[in-house]
């Protein structure tokens, strides 16, 4: 996880929605290739490109989620219409009470936009989501497609 899923950030509790035992976090992590992750639209959304080789090696929360856990993620993230969860290779830093560990490899599955206007690479990119580290302007904004209307348009030039 390296946005609004994170600990500490807005949407954390959604990992735990389904019950205390669904998520259980295994460490921090770093992805081994570098990727674009950008804060953007008026609701200041993370999103992470899936253009490999751009942007920086993307820190964020590695954990292992049971199969409800994981379904409700999908459903949250909008997996496979929205973003695209696929498998991507990190070097897990931290165990799972943050102590720094022996770095070591490992496949996991990363939520990203596949499709994406090519003038996103174009804002400034971070290593790291911390909601809090941003001004109170710029703090993530929930976001609700009925009340708010499509996010597309602020994405994807075809929409």
């Amino acid at each position: 996880m390296y946005g609004t899923l994170k600990s500490n950030e807005p949407n954390h509790k959604q990992l735990y929605s389904r019950g205390p035992g669904g998520a259980k976090f295994c460490g921090r992590a770093k992805t081994l290739a570098k990727f674009p992750l950008l804060v953007t639209t008026p609701f200041n959304i993370p999103f992470l490109l899936h253009k490999e080789g751009i942007g920086h090696r993307i820190e964020g929360e590695l954990y292992k989620l049971d199969e409800e856990t994981l379904k409700h993620v999908d459903d949250f993230e909008g997996h496979p219409h929205w973003y695209v969860r696929q498998t991507v290779q990190v070097e897990v830093l931290t165990d799972g009470q943050s102590n720094k560990i022996e770095p070591y490899i490992v496949d996991t599955w990363m939520y990203g936009l596949k499709r994406f206007k090519p003038s996103l690479l174009e804002l400034p990119l971070v290593e790291v989501y911390h909601d809090s580290h941003y001004d109170i302007s710029r703090r993530y904004r929930p976001y609700d497609v009925v009340r708010d209307g499509p996010l597309q348009s602020y994405l994807f030039d075809d929409e």
